[in-house]
């Protein structure tokens, strides 16, 4: 069935708050998302796309929502995340308020910034981060995911976008490093 952008937030909003992992066809191709505070949902949604093309961000709807999670954020990032063209992903390596299993072993957790309006509007009806799996900028996912799915969203779309994120590391100090540009 498809669907538009508010009709397919709602309906991912709704699966997330019930602990489910959502499968949706954006236009840079399949990603699955989830409550990105709830550690059993992470859980699962690693295991449903256990390979990912990029890392598995943490998804806000401002960037004013990023003061609840980090001690400082400078303002160039905060400018970088605002005006990028590209879609980026920035590890921040003191975050908090954030569940142990939404980063790494060394405690830095990636967020980004959603873009397209489903993701956008997803994360503001859920009301808190929403992550992110990229496992196939392609190929649908395989039929056993799409089954283990809270719901699966099917977007009414015109053309694929290729999703080519640039990711940036900042430190404590506020230093930062491109990974991938």
């Amino acid at each position: 069935m498809n669907v538009t952008d508010s009709e397919g937030a709602k309906i991912c909003a709704h699966a997330l708050r019930e602990g489910k992992v959502a499968a949706v066809n954006l236009a840079c191709g399949w990603t699955y998302l989830c409550d990105g505070t709830s550690p059993s949902a992470i859980k699962m949604l690693k295991q449903m796309a256990p390979d990912s093309a990029y890392p598995d961000p943490l998804l806000i709807d401002t960037t004013g929502k990023l003061h609840k999670h980090l001690k400082e954020l400078p303002d160039q990032i905060s400018e970088l995340m605002e005006f990028s063209v590209k879609p980026l992903i920035i590890w921040f390596s003191q975050a908090i308020n954030v569940v142990p299993q939404a980063g790494d072993t060394a405690g830095a957790v990636p967020f980004m910034l959603a873009s397209d309006e489903l993701l956008k509007n997803t994360v503001y009806r859920l009301g808190k981060p929403v992550m992110a799996r990229f496992p196939s900028l392609h190929a649908a996912p395989p039929a056993d995911a799409l089954k283990s799915a809270g719901c699966v969203v099917h977007l009414q779309r015109r053309k694929f976008e290729p999703f080519d994120p640039v990711i940036v590391h900042v430190g404590s100090e506020g230093t930062f490093r491109f990974e991938k540009k």
